[in-house]
């Protein structure tokens, strides 16, 4: 592949930057003509609306989501009247702080073309796009950013201990990754790495407690069979689940194609001649299967990645997609040099990621709309409202009729009025 010289360098990441992010706001074109609160967004603006600015550090349903809560009040004490749009605006911002934490430092993942083509597929994941354009899924995105960061380099630096840090505090499933972090670090006998695994150790332990402090814990039933075969499911859904959809026959057959696409893609990337590239494929490949199986855990074999609870397959199809696209950009790399083994799996991960990418222009998965909630008539009618509280419509699957509605305090939409 061409080196890419300094000036070319910067060109095509801004280029890279620009298009994905069109991309990625293009999936919800009713977010970016009219958005809206969703549903937990507006648990968050009632909670701090009623009881103040400490609701920016308190869990959602049991999940630690500091950058979430905080951005959503933030925006709320900066811009009542242009809250939903100040929200959009933060959710197309943290998009693009992920692509440019692919793009921008040099990563293991490979040269920068290769990152390119992985932001660019980000920005088009073959899943319902739930979790695009909406400020209450930021934390899924974050999630990704411990995963990023294990492909750069171990030189001391501030950067990726800070990085997972922030990620670890906004979604347990960042935190989670500190089981890959801590061994790795022991591997390359890396102090950076070993900080940035402590980081991640951290936030988990306090994940953990605010989940296991919350009334989700205790209504939660685990099944964890069910949630390891849903693990399995969720490659099969990503690879051939256009063509064989989960659940036509059984769970047992579904999750064992699912676990024979993994074990492929996991020898695709054993396959690979260089230690330091072979490592970066299995560390991919170990994010990916334990993102899958968190995923998993809430609603097992209750979900699919188009009809219901899309938002529980984006995690999986994200990181296994950036593994392929990774297997397919060894492949063009170092096509002369590989071995016959290594071009087999290099040609079979790009036929996965074709398969996986054919069911993007499908119903459903390219975009995604929502009616219209008008946000100024409803806070005009909160604020001129007698009563002390009125209930107030937050948007839950873009269905109007579906709407689900939560007490605001009349007089503090009176105080905010004008901001």
């Amino acid at each position: 592949m061409p080196r890419v010289t300094a000036l070319r360098r910067w060109v095509l990441v801004g280029v890279v930057l620009v298009g994905s992010t069109a991309l990625f706001m293009a999936r919800r074109p009713d977010e970016l003509a009219s958005p809206y609160l969703w549903d937990e967004e507006g648990q968050v603006v009632a909670h701090w609306l009623w009881h103040g600015w400490h609701t920016a550090f308190e869990p959602i349903d049991g999940d630690l989501n500091a950058l979430t809560t905080g951005g959503i009040v933030l925006a709320g004490s900066v811009g009542w009247s242009v809250l939903p749009a100040i929200d959009y605006v933060l959710a197309v911002a943290t998009f693009a702080l992920t692509a440019g934490l692919l793009l921008v430092p040099r990563s293991a993942f490979g040269p920068l073309p290769v990152r390119a083509a992985m932001v660019i597929y980000l920005a088009v994941v073959p899943v319902n796009p739930e979790v695009y354009g909406v400020m209450l899924y930021s934390f899924w995105w974050t999630s990704l950013w411990p995963i990023i960061a294990l492909g750069w380099d171990d030189r001391p630096s501030w950067r990726r201990p800070v990085v997972v840090g922030l990620a670890a505090l906004n979604s347990l499933a960042a935190a989670a990754l500190a089981v890959v972090y801590l061994p790795l670090a022991w591997r390359r006998r890396s102090p950076e790495l070993a900080v940035s695994g402590g980081v991640l150790l951290a936030a988990l332990a306090l994940q953990l407690w605010a989940y296991a402090s919350s009334q989700r814990a205790a209504d939660a039933a685990l099944r964890p069979v069910a949630a390891l075969e849903q693990t399995m499911i969720n490659a099969g859904q990503l690879v051939v689940g256009r063509w064989f959809q989960a659940r036509t026959t059984s769970p047992l057959l579904d999750s064992l194609i699912g676990a024979a696409l993994l074990l492929l893609m996991l020898g695709s990337a054993l396959a690979l001649r260089d230690p330091r590239a072979r490592e970066t494929g299995v560390l991919l490949w170990l994010g990916g299967l334990l993102l899958s199986g968190l995923a998993a855990v809430p609603a097992p074999l209750m979900t699919h990645p188009v009809l219901a609870g899309p938002r529980y397959y984006f995690l999986p199809f994200a990181v296994f997609g950036l593994l392929l696209v990774y297997l397919a950009g060894q492949l063009v790399t170092t096509w002369p040099s590989a071995t016959v083994i290594a071009r087999a799996g290099g040609v079979l991960a790009c036929v996965m990621l074709a398969s996986a990418l054919s069911r993007f222009p499908d119903h459903g998965v390219a975009v995604r709309h929502s009616d219209h909630v008008d946000w100024a008539s409803e806070i005009k009618r909160c604020a001129t409202s007698p009563q002390r509280s009125v209930m107030f419509p937050l948007q839950r699957d873009g269905v109007l009729a579906h709407v689900v509605r939560i007490r605001f305090p009349s007089a503090r939409c009176r105080e905010l009025q004008g901001r």
